[in-house]
């Protein structure tokens, strides 16, 4: 009994964790590719989200997850493409 609790709770964990290695790359991509976000970016932001919201964080850890990619997204691309 023990052991099935803790190999949920290790895998909660590497779920959160995955979710937020993946929404980071998904943020990344569509910095440094604007023309192709929706080739590069969305799948590995949605593919993190669908974990992070599987995983056991608390509600307003998933939500800053996910709402600052978002709310960052134009004025970082915009900050990386005036240098270009």
């Amino acid at each position: 009994m023990c052991y099935v609790l803790i190999q949920e709770l290790y895998l909660s964990r590497m779920r959160s964790t995955s979710g937020k290695y993946l929404i980071c790359l998904g943020f990344t991509l569509a910095v440094l590719s604007p023309y192709l976000i929706l080739i590069l970016g969305v799948p590995p932001f949605l593919l993190g989200a669908i974990l992070l919201l599987g995983s056991n964080e608390k509600a307003n850890t998933k939500i800053l997850w996910l709402a600052l990619p978002l709310l960052l997204w134009l004025p970082v691309m915009l900050i990386f493409l005036s240098f270009f």
